[in-house]
């Protein structure tokens, strides 16, 4: 959510990113690896390489979600935009080794 809306609004002045950290912070929600709730250490950094593919997926997904949409319909949305990017993370040919690990993940079989 941080970087999120620092993308959509980079200039914080009401500091809603301020209040979402404490929010979490207060509830104790954090991510585990990092050592301050400053915003800047909250902020995603893009992957180090490019992704060669991600159009493929992103294409085929319905991310067209607003306030005025049914929210079972966005609940079906949802999970198979779920299936369809986890299809396409797995599928070799798709997303190289080097990029999979670029993005901080692994491939294992299975479920």
């Amino acid at each position: 959510m941080i970087t999120a809306d620092r993308d959509l609004v980079h200039d914080d002045r009401r500091t809603y990113r301020v209040a979402f950290v404490s929010a979490f912070r207060d509830r104790g929600i954090y991510p585990a690896d990092v050592t301050s709730l400053s915003i800047g250490s909250l902020v995603w950094e893009p992957p180090p390489l490019p992704l060669m593919n991600i159009g493929n997926v992103l294409r085929r997904m319905s991310l067209d979600w607003d306030l005025k949409s049914k929210r079972e319909q966005a609940h079906e949305d949802c999970r198979t935009n779920a299936r369809l990017m986890h299809t396409w993370l797995m599928d070799d040919a798709q997303v190289p080794t080097d990029e999979i690990e670029a993005l901080g993940f692994s491939r294992t079989p299975g479920p």
